[in-house]
């Protein structure tokens, strides 16, 4: 499965009918869903990351979210204030105070800052393989808790014919909830670190963005 799109919308619609007729029928520990494997979804445009037929609150909770990855933060009440029933979704109990296990603020702008090494990498090297961002860490697998497990696996940067790519690798998406909320903050990632670069790379423009996803699924009950 590759859907290729100009705009998040299109690429949504797509993406969810192509589920919804073609997916494989699987009974998860989250409940029933429909399942795709191995799917690659392409947005030609990342600026389109914005979706008109979505809530206005999906778009503050996106924002919300992306400003916590950028704080590099693992604070429950930073992104609950933005995404009120978060501990909902990464399984913690109401009067649970520890942070965020799966947190991507700190694996990516955290005291091992990957999001600043990349700007060396590719300012030293712009035709380098090695621009990647590692976010599921073998510590995943291994930890006792095994909530908020993180479904991105990595990020990585690719700069070809001027123009800077991104492709995000994960392991399972939520077609339905989730795929909207990581879309929009890893374009924006995207055009965060081309607007670090362009002063390097004075012609660089702005490139596609490649969402691969080892299960991508949508729930029955959503």
């Amino acid at each position: 499965m590759h859907i290729k799109e100009k705009t998040l919308d299109d690429l949504l619609n797509s993406t969810y009918t192509f589920i919804l007729e073609n997916g494989d029928h699987i009974t998860a520990s989250k409940g029933e869903n429909f399942e795709v494997r191995n799917a690659v979804l392409t947005l030609e445009n990342p600026r389109s990351r914005l979706s008109i037929s979505e809530t206005r609150s999906k778009l503050i909770s996106c924002i919300g979210e992306f400003f916590w990855y950028l704080n590099g933060s693992d604070s429950l009440e930073f992104i609950e204030y933005y995404i009120s029933d978060y501990r909902k979704y990464i399984e913690y109990q109401i009067d649970e105070n520890k942070p965020a296990l799966g947190a991507y603020g700190p694996r990516i702008f955290g005291a091992q800052n990957q999001f600043n090494k990349i700007i060396e990498v590719l300012k030293d090297k712009p035709t380098s393989r090695r621009a990647v961002i590692s976010i599921y860490s073998k510590d995943d697998l291994l930890r006792e808790d095994s909530r908020d497990i993180p479904c991105t696996c990595l990020l990585q940067f690719f700069i070809r014919n001027e123009r800077l790519h991104l492709t995000a690798t994960m392991r399972s998406n939520d077609a339905a909830i989730g795929l909207v909320h990581d879309i929009f903050s890893f374009t924006l990632i995207q055009e965060l670190l081309l607007a670090k670069l362009i002063r390097y790379i004075p012609n660089l423009q702005l490139g596609e963005y490649t969402h691969i996803v080892g299960s991508l699924h949508i729930y029955k009950k959503i």
